[in-house]
């Protein structure tokens, strides 16, 4: 176990080393591809770099049925304030450090990658290595997953005759997915002139929130960036903005925006309302780095009209967002939820994001056509794109039974937890495109993904190994 294990660290860290993220895949799916030829493995690549890669059962296991592992290729790209790094081109620096007696794994001012590094590392470490005895295995990496799961959906899996599939992005080591919610992202774009401004023009820069997953992370309490800005804006007389800069992934709950406009309010009277609006809210422990900077600008930007202005605030906090519903079946689950991730504003376009995502289909749908009625009220032109289904949990899953035991065994007889999440997995599409697989989800622990914050218990990988290795010998 220990070669095994040391493999997919090193796997990790070479991972780290290919710029990975979504619509940068290339590089890293051509270097699969190559370890298999180098392996004498049979594998294709098509046109979205999704990577399918067989390996023949081992010796006495021709008759066991064939199974799936899967992961997906590309990351969350996210950075400090501070940080240079240019996502396309330089490798993820890895820190090492122990907390708390445990041994941890975290990049230098950006995401890590481990969501989905680590599952694609498990799954290389298990297709090169030949001591670990297995029936027929199709090993899948998929590409554009954290942006739509583009990848997923493309992928034809018609010659892929197996029955069972395990994911490995999850980010819990005791707990095994076993559905997950659909999602849909909402544009919302409007062109308007601009013009010269008649005011002292102003800098608003929020910074030091949290932030995090926009569906695993929505129900804690963390407050969106953008959302906090148009609650202060809302409050600025004849207000002209210039140009809003709040978030880059529409899955990433918004940590750091930055809004220039014009008033003809005072520094001092929009010093008062930013004490206002914060002395009236409520921060999570999450949050409380939270820093606001106000500063006066000598520049001659152009600025859109206070109609066009209070517009754009005003759709900010008139969408359905954070959590919108509860589900009535599974307690403590979110059923559906929205999320204001991007909000682009400069002389060119002013650009709205919001993802929806509900483990209901008829709710999903319902919000997204809700908000987009919202924005056409205010001006906006709206499209919805990168739609993917939710996965409903299996009844009678072997895999689930399996896992349980196999949890069991390899973790001193713990009881591991068995969840839908309110997230989006790319089981949906597996389930779409081929029902009868059965499936689960499972990974290692993870923390604060989508952020700079991320961090990978690496004692955790090995003990995940050691159960899904157990898993396969059993299934």
């Amino acid at each position: 176990m220990d070669r095994i294990y040391e493999d997919v660290i090193n796997y990790f860290k070479e991972i780290c080393k290919i710029p990975h993220g979504s619509k940068n895949e290339q590089d890293i799916s051509n270097w699969i591809v190559e370890l298999a030829k180098k392996n004498n493995l049979q594998v294709r690549q098509d046109e979205m770099f999704n990577v399918v890669v067989y390996k023949e059962p081992a010796l006495g296991l021709e008759n066991k049925e064939k199974i799936i592992l899967q992961a997906h290729l590309d990351m969350v790209c996210e950075k400090i304030t501070e940080s240079n790094h240019d996502f396309l081109k330089d490798e993820i620096k890895i820190i090492e450090y122990v907390e708390n007696e445990k041994v941890f794994l975290k990049a230098d001012g950006t995401t890590l990658g481990g969501d989905d590094g680590i599952g694609v590392a498990i799954l290389l470490s298990l297709m090169l290595n030949n001591n670990v005895k297995m029936p027929g295995c199709y090993f899948v990496f998929t590409t554009q997953e954290e942006i739509g799961m583009y990848g997923a959906k493309a992928l034809d899996i018609s010659d892929i005759d197996a029955k069972y599939l395990i994911n490995l992005d999850s980010e819990e080591e005791d707990t095994a997915t076993v559905g997950c919610a659909g999602g849909v992202n909402t544009i919302f774009t409007k062109k308007e002139e601009l013009s010269p401004s008649a005011n002292q023009l102003f800098e608003i820069i929020i910074t030091g929130l949290k932030g995090g997953h926009s569906g695993v992370d929505i129900n804690k309490g963390r407050i969106n960036a953008n959302y906090l800005m148009a609650m202060i804006l809302d409050r600025i007389n004849n207000i002209q903005i210039s140009s809003w800069f709040g978030g880059t992934k529409d899955n990433v709950i918004c940590n750091n925006t930055k809004v220039v406009f014009s008033s003809d309010m005072k520094k001092d009277k929009i010093e008062e309302v930013l004490k206002t609006v914060i002395n009236n809210m409520t921060f999570v422990d999450d949050d409380k780095e939270i820093k606001i900077s106000l500063k006066e600008i000598e520049s001659t930007s152009n600025v859109y009209s206070t109609v066009v202005s209070k517009d754009i605030i005003k759709l900010i906090l008139n969408l359905k967002q954070n959590v919108i519903d509860m589900s009535t079946k599974i307690e403590g689950l979110v059923e559906t939820s929205g999320n204001i991730g991007i909000v682009l504003v400069d002389d060119n376009e002013i650009k709205i994001n919001e993802s929806i995502r509900s483990s209901v289909d008829t709710q999903k749908k319902y919000y997204a056509d809700f908000n987009c009625k919202i924005a056409k009220s205010y001006g906006f032109e709206c499209k919805e794109e990168g739609e993917y289904p939710g996965w409903d949990v299996r009844i009678n899953s072997k895999l689930q039974g399996l896992y349980s035991q196999c949890y069991m065994k390899t973790h001193k007889g713990e009881l591991p937890k068995i969840l839908s999440i309110h997230a989006g997995l790319e089981c949906g599409l597996f389930f779409q495109k081929n029902s009868t697989i059965d499936m689960i989800s499972i990974g290692p622990n993870l923390y604060d993904v989508h952020t700079p914050n991320e961090r990978l218990d690496v004692e955790s990988v090995e003990r995940l190994l050691n159960m899904l290795i157990e898993m396969i010998k059993n299934i």
